[in-house]
């Protein structure tokens, strides 16, 4: 409930608040104007399941940060402009966490999203990550600690990645490089379409 249609920043708005178990924020106009979400629902520690619908969102930064019991999360309507490096620990020992569905990284140009920003640190169950927009990620992503991804996340983290003029020049340039577990398995098919795209793994 609430009426949250002229809030312009969650900033901290649920830290430390222990008990919350799931949210279920999916009517955009709620969060229309909110750009900032950083420590938003740091330290929830019994925070399973959340959804959210956010169109306005700049910044996701440390948003999520050490929710241990967080198991799903789903952000809808994300993708436009962002603040530099707005995914800075967003899932940072979030040891729980299975299932991530973001709509898109359109628009996201800065940073190294996971490496540099420990977005995916300890995120060691990390199994369904859905990335719903086709050719628009380029910034590099380093999701090494999550060997259980699956077959179906690969594809799609794939099919996001947008499609460059040349390869990165080393394995820490800011785009054009996807490192993944090494018990993740790529087949011949996934490795040629990496190549196509011009992008490195590492």
């Amino acid at each position: 409930g609430g009426d949250w249609s002229e809030c312009t920043s969650f900033y901290r708005a649920f830290e430390n608040c222990s008990n919350i178990e799931s949210i279920d924020v999916i009517d955009n106009a709620k969060f229309s104007k909110c750009t900032n979400f950083q420590f938003a629902f740091r330290y929830c520690s019994k925070l399973k399941h959340i959804e959210l619908d956010v169109p306005a969102c700049r910044t996701i930064d440390s948003a999520f940060l050490e929710c241990y019991a967080l198991e799903s999360v789903k952000l809808k309507n994300l993708g436009g402009s962002f603040d530099s490096t707005p995914f800075s620990g967003t899932f940072n020992n979030c040891q729980s966490l299975k299932s991530l569905y973001i709509s898109s990284l359109r628009g996201v140009s800065a940073g190294y999203l996971g490496y540099l920003t420990n977005t995916f640190t300890n995120c060691y169950e990390l199994t369904d990550f859905i990335i719903d927009d086709e050719e628009t990620t380029d910034i590099s992503l380093y999701i090494k600690q999550s060997p259980k991804l699956s077959a179906e996340s690969v594809d799609s983290i794939i099919r996001s990645l947008k499609t460059r003029t040349s390869l990165p020049s080393n394995a820490s340039s800011l785009t054009g490089v996807l490192t993944l577990n090494s018990a993740v398995t790529l087949t011949d098919e996934q490795r040629a379409v990496i190549a196509a795209k011009n992008w490195m793994l590492a």
